[in-house]
């Protein structure tokens, strides 16, 4: 999807994530590609199901913050490099939340 068809500005990150399905005992890492204040891109080894509750966690850089967030599997591919790269709409943000990610965001546009 091009930039101009989003609703919020993304931007191309590397941020350490821990992802664990609601279900599961079992914590997944990755990466997160890419940020916005609607959603992230976070490249794993793992695969996950469009139906599995998520939580995603990570940390703001440069901020004492680590955010636990609920997300929705919107679409999932693996790539040639066997990677796989998940696209993740946060379910729900409290403002705190939401203003941690757009001044991140804001900060490296």
């Amino acid at each position: 999807m091009s930039e101009t068809k989003r609703k919020f500005l993304r931007v191309e990150t590397h941020i350490i994530a821990e992802l664990k399905s609601s279900d599961e005992i079992l914590k997944h890492y990755g990466y997160i590609e890419n940020l916005s204040e609607e959603g992230i891109c976070v490249v794993t080894l793992d695969s996950f199901e469009a139906n599995e509750g998520i939580i995603v966690s990570f940390s703001i850089p440069d901020k004492a913050i680590k955010l636990n967030l609920q997300v929705s599997l919107v679409y999932s591919t693996v790539r040639e490099d066997a990677l796989y790269y998940h696209g993740f709409r946060f379910d729900s943000l409290n403002e705190e939340e939401r203003a941690a990610i757009a001044a991140y965001v804001q900060r490296n546009n």
